[in-house]
């Protein structure tokens, strides 16, 4: 247990670690080469992740399920045949992605000007690292190598970037947007080249391959995982993306800056869902319902007081924070703290996602995602010309909004389990007046003891 813990306060320090050096990347380069720049580095940033997800094709949020369960069955063999696919189609993807970006610059040299052939040239170079990043990632999880996993990505490619930065502010101080891409794109590569090497070594070939029937369930689940991966972990590069087809380079560099510190304030409550969740799993997995109820409503509650603190904390300090990039961008307050909303509205709906996937209804939580997007498409689309970058703002919160409102209404419908903040208070209510203890101690032998 303390070997466990160690590991897992490692990694978390290691991705707060680099989340802030990211953070100070984006700080250094609005600083030093303005904000134009910082437009530019965002946007290759965005399109490159959402490429690199696509170019896994899904196989990344399938690699932990898949090859824990066949590791756990000591099925070498079949862990090594979805690495070589998943691998296999990050190149064929990766591929065609740099045939279809240089025909575009080569046929359309009237739309593509040069500024935009470099930024495409970049993202057609970060999307095989990224990609493989991410595959090799979930491969290296399934086998519970959490360190070779997690380390080259969360640690080692935000340090390679801001230390490149730094030497390129005190060697090159007027560098051009090139010199900042050549950094970036080195560091993944590197980070890609690690972690690959870390999997090599973590592979074995012993053992049959896996069945035809068991490759042809691979690429049944993929693409509802694709989806949900795409419009749940990566809905910010997407709006970003959305905001680039109306906003102007400060725009985007004020709303990247304002979804860095959402990002940074999300760690958080990433922390309560990943301590909780795994206990509404066990206690679903044995049908308590009642410790499924439990758990459910001080995840809510616990959500929800730190979405209240985080949110009173941007609202005092916003201006200032904002300020030390560019000082005109303190007025910007206004869009931090709407962004950070997300927060309060998913407290207050619940983890329907997470319901929902208890009972494999991914197509449906894909479903929903799909249309909280098109929604925040249309509202950037619509309003950005009366209201600004603040209907872009409060295009994101309430896509956020709506998708949580139907994945909350979904899960209640197809499980039974009303998962809302609401619906926990009087459970709460009775623990408080009874004096129970509000730690997630679920016990699985306990539990099922009762049931039995």
């Amino acid at each position: 247990m303390a070997a466990l813990l160690s590991k897992l306060s490692l990694l978390t320090l290691a991705r707060i670690a680099g989340a802030f050096a990211m953070f100070l990347a984006t700080l250094v380069i609005t600083r030093q080469f303005g904000a134009e720049m910082t437009a530019a580095y965002a946007l290759v940033l965005a399109a490159a992740a959402i490429t690199s997800v696509i170019a896994t094709l899904g196989f990344h949020a399938l690699a932990p399920v898949v090859v824990a369960a066949d590791a756990a069955q000591s099925r070498a063999g079949a862990v090594r045949a979805f690495a070589a696919t998943a691998n296999r189609n990050v190149g064929v993807v990766s591929t065609i992605v740099a045939i279809t970006g240089l025909a575009a610059i080569w046929f359309l040299p009237h739309v593509i000007d040069a500024d935009r052939a470099l930024l495409i040239l970049a993202v057609i170079a970060l999307v095989p690292p990224m990609a493989l990043i991410h595959v090799n990632g979930g491969i290296l999880s399934g086998l519970h190598r959490q360190v070779g996993a997690q380390l080259p990505d969360s640690l080692l490619r935000p340090m390679l970037v801001i230390g490149g930065l730094l030497a390129l502010v005190v060697f090159q101080p007027n560098a051009a947007l090139a010199w900042i891409l050549v950094i970036v794109n080195f560091a993944a590569w590197l980070a890609a080249v690690v972690q690959f090497a870390r999997l090599r070594r973590a592979l074995s070939s012993d053992g049959p391959p896996p069945s035809a029937d068991e490759r042809r369930t691979w690429w049944r689940k993929a693409p509802s995982w694709l989806t949900i991966s795409l419009l749940w972990d990566y809905f910010i590069e997407v709006q970003l993306l959305v905001a680039a087809l109306v906003a102007g380079s400060v725009e985007i560099a004020i709303l990247h800056i304002c979804f860095r510190f959402r990002v940074l304030a999300g760690f958080g409550m990433k922390s309560i869902y990943a301590v909780c969740q795994p206990k509404i799993y066990a206690a679903d997995a044995i049908g308590d319902r009642d410790e499924v109820h439990r758990l459910i409503a001080l995840t809510n509650a616990l959500s929800l007081a730190y979405g209240v603190v985080t949110f009173i904390g941007l609202w005092i300090l916003g201006g200032f924070l904002l300020a030390l990039f560019d000082p005109s961008f303190a007025s910007a307050s206004p869009i931090l703290l709407i962004v950070s909303a997300t927060f309060l509205v998913r407290a207050l709906f619940g983890p329907g996602m997470a319901i929902l996937g208890m009972r494999g209804d991914q197509a449906l939580v894909a479903m929903v995602l799909a249309g909280s997007l098109v929604l925040s498409i249309a509202g950037c689309l619509i309003f950005y010309p009366a209201h600004g970058l603040a209907a872009i703002a409060w295009a994101y919160t309430g896509a956020n909004a709506a998708s949580a409102a139907a994945l909350w209404w979904l899960a209640k419908w197809r499980t039974g389990i009303d998962g809302a903040l609401w619906a926990g208070l009087p459970l709460l209510a009775r623990q408080v007046t009874s004096s129970a203890s509000f730690a997630p101690t679920f016990d699985p032998r306990r539990a099922l003891s009762r049931n039995t």
